[in-house]
């Protein structure tokens, strides 16, 4: 929004905000809802998971082919259809783990 408003100096954001959710009811992004974390919005769609790092609060996409597994494991388990999965992962990333 900041950037935006840098040469939109009339750009509301309310307007980015209902753009936003114009682009999720169209499947060109996603909302991403991470508890203790302002709502953030994804533009890769593909299944993936997401850590966040309680130093610097960065949120990292996750994709790993041994969770990708997860879902399959779930719904052969106890027998569901998972349409949408949302985990993430919380602890120190790399860069704040090394300084």
């Amino acid at each position: 929004y900041e950037t935006l408003k840098k040469d939109n100096p009339n750009l509301s954001l309310g307007t980015v905000y209902r753009n936003l959710s114009q682009l999720v009811d169209h499947g060109f992004i996603k909302k991403v809802s991470i508890p203790g974390c302002a709502d953030r919005f994804d533009g890769h769609l593909h299944d993936h998971y997401h850590f966040v790092c309680d130093k610097c609060g960065e949120i990292y996409d996750i994709d790993s082919k041994s969770l990708n597994n997860i879902n399959t494991s779930v719904e052969s388990e106890f027998g569901l259809q998972i349409t949408h999965t949302n985990i993430s992962f919380r602890g120190i990333c790399s860069k704040c783990k090394n300084n």
